[in-house]
């Protein structure tokens, strides 16, 4: 694990813990009233896509290819 791993696994995290929270707000009604949102549920939704998102780039970064990249496919990063 390096910087670049780390820093592209936290970028697609907050993209997906985003997205999960989006899909929670859409699917719950079609206009969100900040008063009685469910926000724990939305939050709950979000972290666990977020999990979802690094143990995905886990995976594939340590698994699939020699050089550690959060996104299998990536070629891997230019050696130094």
């Amino acid at each position: 694990m390096n910087t670049q791993f780390a820093v592209e696994t936290a970028d697609r995290a907050i993209k997906s813990f985003a997205q999960g929270m989006i899909v929670y707000a859409s699917g719950s009604s079609a206009v969100l009233d900040a008063w009685t949102f469910n926000w724990g549920a939305a939050l709950g939704t979000g972290l666990g896509m977020a999990a979802m998102s690094i143990l995905t780039s886990f995976a594939s970064g340590s698994i699939f290819k020699k050089a550690a990249s959060p996104a299998s496919m990536l070629p891997p990063p230019a050696p130094r």
